[in-house]
């Protein structure tokens, strides 16, 4: 079983990817992935988008079957703090493309005036 690249929201109530499987269970990317190919979660699935297959998406039920969310852990707060995480980088993302679209937005006013003067 290979594994592909995740990065995407969750596209099931209850499944995260490899990144956010990897944070609520305290573990690395790495960990998570050998975890994947070893057949640990037998609910994990390829979502949509990504590489070819598409990024895959593992159940937090399997992460509790396989020993890696605490016992006292309960899944909607991970999905609560998976949310947070995910609106952290979304945010963060728009910061950048405002940050990219500013600029973009002086360079065409430079350009305007510079041809108004020219004209």
């Amino acid at each position: 079983m290979a594994v592909g690249s995740e990065g995407d929201l969750a596209v099931r109530e209850g499944d995260c990817s490899i990144a956010q499987a990897a944070e609520i269970a305290g573990v690395s990317r790495d960990t998570i992935k050998r975890r994947l190919n070893q057949g640990a979660f037998p609910g994990a699935f390829r979502g949509h988008g990504g590489g070819p297959g598409g990024p895959w998406r593992i159940p937090i039920s399997d992460m509790h079957d396989a020993g890696l969310v605490r016992q006292s852990s309960d899944a909607a707060a991970d999905m609560a703090q998976l949310g947070d995480h995910e609106c952290r980088i979304q945010l963060a993302v728009a910061r950048a493309e405002i940050r990219l679209l500013n600029a973009h937005l002086a360079d065409l006013r430079r350009l305007l005036v510079s041809n108004a003067r020219t004209s």
